[in-house]
């Protein structure tokens, strides 16, 4: 793309530079020269020209990574455990016996007594059971706890201290550097080949035409007035014959 701007640039240049160096010649002010310009012709023609275009493109390449190794090791450790000891001891230990005996207790209990009442408006009587709480003395059996005192056998543990030496299995992770091909894209400018419109100047062969010398006159017969008074000269050309005369 960049080279087909250049290229289109690079025409419109020489182009520029096969126009006629005066100016005046398209359209300006009258010349006095003799000499007539060439004409020609603007023309388009269909070029073919190198361009470029961005590809991707995919490659394989070699690169180092680094990898996890893993292997099982038996490793060995001293700890130190306590082992229990049983032992027999004799010791004098008291125990609760529990001895009946018998006891009198009092006890509250509600009775229904018969209560004879007389109608003071008829004098009937009539007999009916009221409630009444009354107290009485109970056997009961209680137990006490007697203590006795006698000497037993019994096991006593006791902790010692040991070094053990245990094995255990431990996975070991070890990062090791290898070497693999990867894909891997990338960009690549590619030239190919288009036919694109150029703009291009060519003369026409044209008959000769005898160029008669003009004269150049001021506008009016009092420039030299309009030069003092306005400060335009002869060098307005043109624009001093559009404008009336001094008066």
């Amino acid at each position: 793309m960049k080279k087909f701007l250049l290229s289109v640039a690079f025409v419109a240049i020489a182009s520029l530079a096969m126009l006629p160096a005066n100016a005046k010649a398209f359209g300006g002010r009258k010349s006095c020269n003799t000499s007539c310009a060439q004409p020609c012709e603007m023309t388009w023609e269909e070029r073919k020209v190198t361009c470029y275009k961005t590809v991707t493109k995919e490659k394989e390449i070699e690169v180092t990574v680094c990898k996890p190794e893993y292997r099982d090791e038996v490793r060995k450790y001293t700890t130190t455990v306590c082992v229990p000891v049983w032992k027999e001891e004799k010791r004098t230990c008291t125990t609760y016996k529990r001895v009946p005996k018998e006891v009198e207790r009092e006890v509250t209990k509600c009775v229904r007594v018969p209560v004879t009442t007389c109608d003071p408006c008829t004098g009937r009587t009539r007999t009916c059971c009221q409630r009444q709480m009354v107290t009485e003395k109970v056997k009961c059996t209680v137990y006490e706890c007697v203590p006795e005192t006698k000497e037993v056998t019994v096991k006593v543990c006791s902790w010692k201290k040991e070094e053990k030496v245990t094995e255990c299995k431990v996975r070991v992770c070890e990062m090791k550097q290898v070497k693999e091909k990867r894909k891997v894209q990338y960009c690549e400018r590619v030239p190919y080949e288009t036919t694109v419109k150029v703009c291009v100047r060519k003369p026409v062969a044209a008959k000769p035409v005898e160029c008669k010398p003009v004269e150049c006159k001021p506008a009016c017969e009092k420039t030299a007035c309009c030069e003092k008074k306005c400060g335009r000269g002869l060098n307005l050309g043109s624009r001093l014959s559009s404008r009336k005369c001094c008066s």
